[in-house]
């Protein structure tokens, strides 16, 4: 199944563009903090992270196209494992996945004024890498999402790819998964490196490619063998779908 979602407006410049997307993070921050500060519901947090990704789609001249594949249900949670090469992912991910999704993210972005505030609050996973037992205590954190029913995106290669290509994957994402019992999906993103070039002053805008692949059946009790051949079954799929739109 595929779909499109259209936010191309007219002319602004860099400087506008980015203004923009400051005011939005830190307006929508503060918003959805004093929200949940009188609401504890987290809906709260998961409908506006969703308005906030289509408002800085839109300001940066993204059009999504979105290929779901059917046999993704809204009232399950899965364990969305996608390639990195671009701040924007974030924001297209959240736009583009099905139901209440969480993002592990590195510990250090709550240093960020303002967004890092509202990190720290929100039902988002903090990792932190240079720690393996605070590291393992975040996947007992992303266990326990899952299972109260959100799904969680992980970003296997562990950071953004410098050059668009598919690096190796980490264990964290699959370790995750079995632990959880979660089905895994691989999720490909195409074209988010384009928007906003390394070194450019220029909003480039066009199409990001998103495609949500089939649910790969999993269990809790995984073997080490089986869980490496689950971990290179999701690579060679998200490298294919990368090859097959010439990314990789």
């Amino acid at each position: 199944m595929t779909f499109i979602i259209s936010h191309i407006p007219k002319y602004f410049g860099f400087a506008c563009r980015m203004s923009l997307i400051i005011i939005y993070t830190v307006v929508d921050t503060i918003r959805v903090v004093a929200s949940m500060a009188y609401n504890k519901s987290e809906v709260i947090f998961y409908s506006q992270a969703k308005r906030w990704a289509r408002k800085i789609l839109k300001v940066s001249k993204v059009e999504l196209v979105i290929d779901l594949d059917s046999g993704i249900r809204n009232d399950s949670s899965y364990v969305f494992v996608s390639n990195h090469s671009s701040m924007f992912d974030i924001p297209v991910l959240i736009a583009s996945l099905p139901g209440n999704v969480n993002i592990i993210y590195k510990k250090e972005l709550e240093k960020i004024v303002i967004f890092g505030w509202g990190l720290r609050r929100s039902p988002f996973i903090a990792i932190e890498r240079s720690d393996p037992r605070k590291a393992m205590a975040s996947i007992d954190e992303g266990v326990r999402s899952i299972r109260d029913g959100a799904s969680v995106i992980v970003f296997p290669e562990g950071t953004r790819s410098e050059d668009g290509q598919l690096s190796s994957f980490k264990r964290g994402a699959f370790l995750l998964a079995a632990r959880a019992g979660k089905p895994i999906v691989p999720v490909t993103v195409i074209g988010s490196s384009q928007i906003l070039p390394a070194g450019s002053l220029k909003f480039v805008g066009g199409s990001i490619r998103v495609i949500i692949g089939k649910p790969i059946a999993n269990k809790d009790d995984i073997s080490r063998l089986e869980e490496k051949v689950l971990m290179n079954s999701v690579h060679e799929i998200i490298k294919r779908n990368l090859a097959s739109d010439g990314e990789s």
